[in-house]
């Protein structure tokens, strides 16, 4: 599927979705923790949150009011590749 290879590196065309990529690697995270650690405005972690769900890089769950995100086998197989690609 050509769209779905795009969007994947539309979504890894941005550093700031790789870092984000990076620390859900580690943990499971809520976006408000996000929006502390990162120093990103709501706005714009739920753009790219948006976007890397949108290539099933992440995914979510709801906890209470909280949405919990965490990494997708594809997301994870995506920052081997990279790892791969930088060593």
């Amino acid at each position: 599927d050509v769209e779905g290879i795009a969007s994947i590196f539309k979504a890894l065309s941005d550093h700031g979705r790789i870092k984000i990529l990076r620390v859900l690697e580690v943990n499971e995270l809520c976006v408000c923790v996000f929006v502390e650690v990162m120093n990103y405005k709501y706005s714009g972690l739920s753009y790219h949150l948006k976007l890397l769900k949108e290539a099933n890089l992440v995914d979510f769950r709801r906890e209470g009011s909280f949405l919990i995100y965490r990494l997708t086998d594809l997301g994870r197989k995506m920052l081997g590749i990279i790892d791969e690609l930088t060593d």
